[in-house]
């Protein structure tokens, strides 16, 4: 009898199972399961207990291709795909020198029951993926936290931590960027898709740098009065109500929303005092070029992994630290608005999937995959 999960006393499952869905139509899913293949010589295998499930998990698909997503976790059949998602594991079996069965780990994850990895690097804090299929694909979601040793590690905030930790480092980083170039001249901050959760956490970062000038959200008309509610914008509008944004005052457009025409529809209305027009990701920036209205000469992309690399070196290491402090904060304000929507069975994983995919799920809501007793 294995340990597994934090029980204490269940006996470990032999099947695993996980949650696919095919690539070219994201509204076929299907569940897959099969027996757990003994583990490797220098193996751990980890089974998922909670991740999180937002609309980011959703954009790891649409560019999965493009950005080698779907290779992070492969399935067997042509044309489907398993998405990642940000969760909790305990280490239920290891045959790893260093990592012992009941381990509560932190990190990148197939949307399913287990995991098996191949640890290297190991650290007190932390090890490495070191799985063939993974050599080549970005660093950051090879790493997992050992929380034995974490200090912040509290398991009541796992489900905040999973739902706002991976979106961390874009909003910090991008943050840090707008408060380091002076705004880029602006003194009017306006950010587009107001209700995205990486929107907010950049927002609450850029109060807590002390952002000067005007904070403005821009949302749907569905989800303005939630935006407004959870308060960290100085003022709330709606996408058809951009002639509202003040003319006579420089702005700088923060994109978190990659919809052409609001941001046509905004520069056109601002002129000559939209300053700069920050996309933040790449999916949608070439997207946006072609659209007509579009002031392309002062619009770029924001791409953390190079921001990221200029900072580690200009800080040496100062920027992680700092980034990790501000996480934690925003956690604890998320906390205080937060409502998680959970779901622990088959059939309520697959409707939270379709509630994400569809955009139905309220700004002040997050969904929590539950995977305990899933196969």
């Amino acid at each position: 009898m294995s340990w597994r999960r934090g029980s204490g006393e269940d006996p470990m499952t032999d099947q695993w199972c996980r949650f696919e869905v095919f690539k070219d139509e994201f509204t076929k899913t299907r569940w897959v399961e099969g027996a757990l293949p003994p583990l490797g010589d220098g193996e751990v295998r980890l089974a998922l207990s909670t991740a999180s499930f937002t609309s980011n998990n959703i954009t790891y698909g649409i560019v999965g291709e493009q950005y080698g997503y779907w290779r992070f976790f492969p399935v067997e059949e042509e044309g489907w795909g398993c998405l990642p998602v940000w969760g909790f594991a305990d280490i239920v079996e290891s045959r790893a020198e260093g990592l012992e069965v009941g381990e509560r780990i932190y990190g990148y994850f197939p949307m399913g029951s287990h995991l098996t990895v191949t640890p290297v690097k190991v650290a007190p804090h932390k090890f490495t993926d070191g799985a063939a299929h993974r050599q080549g694909l970005p660093g950051p979601y090879n790493y997992y936290e050992r929380l034995a040793v974490d200090p912040n590690y509290a398991r009541e905030m796992e489900p905040h931590h999973s739902l706002f930790a991976p979106l961390a480092s874009t909003a910090y980083g991008l943050a840090e960027w707008v408060s380091r170039s002076d705004y880029q001249g602006a003194d009017v901050i306006v950010c587009l898709s107001a209700s995205s959760k990486t929107s907010l956490s950049t927002a609450i970062y850029l109060k807590s740098m002390g952002v000067a000038g005007k904070l403005v959200g821009m949302t749907s008309e569905r989800n303005k009065s939630v935006v407004e509610k959870i308060g960290v914008y100085d003022e709330v509008i709606t996408y058809d109500d951009y002639a509202a944004l003040e003319k006579g005052r420089g702005h700088l457009i923060l994109d978190f929303a990659g919809n052409g025409v609001v941001t046509a529809n905004v520069h056109q209305h601002l002129g000559d005092d939209m300053l700069h027009h920050t996309v933040v990701g790449a999916s949608h920036a070439q997207a946006q070029r072609r659209i007509d209205g579009v002031i392309a000469e002062r619009s770029e992309v924001f791409f953390l992994p190079t921001y990221m690399d200029q900072r580690l070196k200009e800080t040496d290491g100062k920027f992680i630290t700092d980034m990790r402090a501000a996480m934690i904060d925003v956690t604890k304000q998320a906390a205080g608005w937060m409502e998680l929507d959970r779901a622990a069975d088959r059939d309520a994983i697959e409707k939270l999937y379709n509630t994400v995919r569809e955009g139905r799920i309220a700004p002040d809501h997050g969904g929590i995959l539950q995977f305990d007793h899933i196969c």
